[in-house]
């Protein structure tokens, strides 16, 4: 069985990363990273245009072997210096990523310490 044929993947109208099994899940509120730009490319171009959302995939793929490639040549060039200033800005965007997650959101007192890590953790692996 692909991982696809899972049901979480074939369920009609939810997306994968919306569901966990626990009861405190659906207390758990969480923003999506760069909602502007997401509502704009999910009301705008995929609905209604013939835009090939494979293409997105492709460019997405493309700016992370940019990134990969960007990350060898600062080491090479700049050996634990330049691997240092590579760090430091994916530490940078990982906390705003973080910061856009949870921005304006409340934990539900029900939620425990360890559910709120490990639904945070989720949203992470799942969308960002």
């Amino acid at each position: 069985m692909s991982v696809y044929d899972k049901e979480i993947y074939q369920e009609g109208g939810s997306r994968h990363w919306q569901n966990r099994t626990e009861k405190n899940w659906k207390k758990f509120e969480f923003n999506q990273p760069y909602a502007k730009g997401l509502k704009r490319l999910k009301e705008k171009i995929l609905g209604h245009t013939n835009f090939d959302a494979a293409t997105l995939w492709q460019w997405g793929t493309m700016q992370a072997m940019a990134l990969i490639d960007i990350l060898k040549s600062a080491e090479k060039k700049f050996g634990a210096e330049g691997q240092e200033l590579v760090l430091e800005s994916l530490r940078r965007v990982g906390h705003d990523i973080g910061r856009q997650i949870v921005d304006g959101t409340r934990i539900d007192d029900e939620i425990s310490t360890e559910e709120f890590i490990s639904f945070f953790a989720s949203v992470v692996n799942r969308i960002a």
